[in-house]
C-alpha cells in the first residue's frame, strides 16, 4: 500500500507545486509588463474574509510538505511565513518541491493504516484513522483548494492564465483519429 500512498501524494503534489511555480512566473512577468507593483498581486484577496494570494501560496506549500512528513512519520519540515515578494514565494515553492521529490514509496510504509494526527488550532487535534484517509479527505482537497484560489486571484487581476496553466504537464499521448 505504500506504493499507493506514494502514487497519490508525491506525483500529485509535485505537479501542483510545479503549477504554482509557473503561476508565480506568470505573475512576475505580468507585473513587469504592466509596470505594476507586485505587492498588489501578493496582497490581493477574493473577499475580505479570505486569505490573500501570499497566504494561499504558503498554504499550498504547507499542505504539501506537512503531508509528506505526516505520511512518512517524520517531524514537520518548517518554512517561516516571511515571504514578501513573488521571488521569495517562488523560492518557498521550489524548496517544498525539492522536499516532496525527495521521498520514495519506501518512506510511506505503514502510512495506509497508521493514524495521522494534526493540530487543528491551539487546543484541538484532528485524528485521521489512516494515512489514506488523511491524504484523500484532507491533503488533496486542501492543496487544490488553495492552489485554485491562488489561480483565481491571478485571473481576477488580469494575469493571462488558463485551464492548461492550472492543469500543468498533462501526461497524454495524442494520436491521429482513425
Amino acid at each position: 500500500m505504500s506504493d499507493t500512498i506514494f502514487n497519490y501524494s508525491v506525483p500529485q503534489l509535485s505537479r501542483g507545486l510545479r503549477v504554482a511555480l509557473a503561476l508565480l512566473d506568470k505573475a512576475k512577468a505580468f507585473a513587469e509588463e504592466k509596470g505594476i507593483d507586485s505587492t498588489v498581486l501578493i496582497n490581493d484577496r477574493l473577499v475580505a474574509t479570505m486569505y490573500d494570494f501570499k497566504k494561499q501560496i504558503q498554504i499550498v506549500s504547507d499542505t504539501a510538505k506537512n503531508a509528506m512528513a505526516r505520511l512518512s512519520n517524520q517531524d514537520l519540515y518548517n518554512i517561516d511565513d516571511s515571504e514578501t515578494t513573488l521571488d521569495e514565494l517562488s523560492e518557498r515553492i521550489q524548496k517544498t518541491l525539492d522536499y516532496v521529490n525527495g521521498f520514495s514509496a519506501d518512506d510511506f510504509k505503514g502510512a495506509d493504516t497508521r493514524e495521522v494526527i494534526m493540530q487543528m488550532g491551539p487546543d484541538r487535534q484532528g485524528v485521521f484513522k489512516s494515512g489514506e484517509q488523511y491524504l484523500q479527505s484532507f491533503t488533496l482537497p486542501n492543496f487544490y483548494f488553495h492552489l485554485t484560489t491562488a489561480y483565481n486571484l491571478l485571473r481576477k487581476n488580469g494575469v493571462e492564465v488558463g485551464k492548461l496553466d492550472f492543469m500543468g504537464d498533462v501526461d497524454i499521448e495524442l494520436r491521429a483519429k482513425s
